[in-house]
């Protein structure tokens, strides 16, 4: 098979996972999980640049599909920022020892989406109750990426078993 058609087919599928995460309405443990192993996936079968093509698009399917409350659009860009991050420092760091690949990207997402998305709401959009739903949301950034990262490397290793 052409190697851009792989690429894009497993990229495919894996947005298609995503998606189906968030409709399903699960917890934001379990939904952040799932995509953030997606992302992890897609980079170790397709590539970074498939992984932020990926990363790209599921805040806006979030979005769309109203997973993301509305309240939240101006966060889109920090999410997609946060997510490029946690792609390209994983890429980064893929040899490194299993802790510093797990929690290096994980806090760089959390950081990316939780120190700018708090002085947005506080400053920009100030006076709402954004700043609680942002909270919920933020908080879950960290171990959702974590999760995510481990869920990934062990799929992973199956995919790959000879």
């Amino acid at each position: 098979m052409n190697k851009l058609l792989k690429n894009m087919s497993i990229t495919a599928v894996l947005l298609a996972i995503s998606l189906a995460a968030q409709l399903m309405r699960m917890p934001q443990l379990v939904t952040g999980t799932v995509v953030n192993t997606c992302f992890i996936i897609c980079i170790l079968t397709a590539g970074l640049k498939w992984s932020l093509m990926l990363s790209l698009l599921t805040p806006l399917g979030g979005w769309i599909f109203g997973i993301l409350p509305p309240p939240l659009f101006p966060m889109i860009p920090l999410i997609v920022v946060g997510n490029f991050f946690y792609c390209w420092i994983f890429k980064m760091l893929i040899n490194k020892k299993f802790l510093i690949k797990i929690i290096v990207p994980a806090l760089a997402k959390t950081l990316a989406i939780g120190i700018p998305g708090y002085f947005t709401i506080k400053y920009i959009i100030p006076g709402t109750v954004l700043d609680k739903i942002f909270i919920v949301f933020a908080s879950s950034q960290l171990p959702t990426a974590i999760l995510g990262l481990i869920l990934a490397l062990i799929v992973n290793s199956r995919l790959t078993r000879k």
